[in-house]
């Protein structure tokens, strides 16, 4: 699902779960959804903090639309991105290597 949607999906999930997955739950709403709360209003407004990872940091289903990198770990992609442009061999040489670098990182 995209970025926009996953709030609200989570907050479906969280509002059928049992109750041996709200710890869990709590923490991955923390960690990777909203953050900690931060202050209640007596409206019932809810201030957030931020999350430690935001979404779009690790939720990668836009990125298969527009054909690029699957992985959330970025070395891992820009080692992927080297293997693929990778026409000198195993071991190039250096200033080959370097425009390789240079190319890659445009």
């Amino acid at each position: 699902m995209f970025a926009d949607e996953v709030e609200n999906t989570f907050n479906e999930l969280k509002e059928d779960a049992p109750d041996g997955l709200i710890i869990f739950l709590d923490y991955f709403e923390n960690t990777f959804i909203r953050g900690k709360v931060i202050r209640i209003y007596r409206n019932g407004k809810v201030v957030y903090g931020n999350a430690k990872y935001c979404i779009d940091q690790w939720n990668i289903f836009s990125r298969f639309d527009e054909e690029l990198e699957h992985a959330t770990n970025f070395a891992e992609v820009f080692n992927n991105r080297l293997q693929v442009c990778n026409i000198y061999g195993d071991h190039p040489e250096i200033n080959k290597l370097a425009i390789l670098l240079i190319d890659t990182n445009q």
